[in-house]
């Protein structure tokens, strides 16, 4: 019996080391993992910040705008070209381009075209699309631009105002389609097979209103 009682209570001994033991382990394992959890949250807050500053350098891009649109105009005696300020921001891009020549065009929005001056352009005339290639904005318009019967004046005023619009936004040379496609002139006077180049801002006085 003494025998038995001695081995029974080494028996239980040893038990109890072992569940110490599991014990220590499971809070070693614990810790440890949580270490690693850490590690990793660290290293996720790292990688968003960085998709932060990627975003706030994207939204900086979007924002770069062009202030105080100019366009221009001819008098109605087509002698001289003007230019004035409209008051109008818009976006530094493509989409912005294109909303500068429909500020032009359109007598129904914010910037009519003032009395005594024209734009030349026959009626119905409307922008289709504006791409930035290279160093040269090529502008599409629909066909109605072909339909004046005009002398070589109104060309020349049509593609001066034209090019000098684009030039607000960084680019010297226009290139002028008709449904996105080349044509040789408007009205015979002006070859269009070359992108058109613009003349400086300073060269136009003011118009007066």
């Amino acid at each position: 019996m003494k025998s038995m009682k001695g081995f029974i209570t080494t028996l239980s001994f040893f038990m109890i080391l072992t569940a110490c033991g599991q014990g220590d382990l499971e809070e070693e394992t614990t810790i440890e993992d949580g270490n690693e959890s850490e590690e990793v949250n660290a290293d996720n807050d790292e990688d968003n910040n960085q998709e932060d500053d990627q975003a706030s350098e994207t939204n900086e891009d979007e924002l770069s705008e062009i202030e105080n649109l100019i366009v221009y105009f001819a008098d109605d005696e087509l002698m001289d070209i003007y230019k004035m300020e409209t008051g109008e921001t818009v976006t530094d891009d493509e989409g912005g381009a294109k909303q500068a020549l429909n500020l032009w065009i359109d007598d129904e929005n914010e910037v009519a075209t003032p009395e005594g001056y024209t734009t030349s352009l026959p009626e119905g005339v409307s922008v289709q699309s504006v791409s930035f290639e290279d160093d040269i904005a090529v502008v599409s318009f629909s066909e109605e631009l072909l339909e004046g019967n005009f002398g070589s004046a109104p060309e020349v005023a049509i593609t001066e105002q034209i090019t000098m619009i684009m030039e607000q936004f960084g680019y010297e040379q226009t290139k002028i389609l008709i449904d996105d496609e080349e044509v040789e002139t408007l009205y015979g006077h002006i070859g269009l097979d070359e992108p058109i180049q613009a003349d400086s801002q300073d060269d136009y006085d003011e118009l007066e209103q």
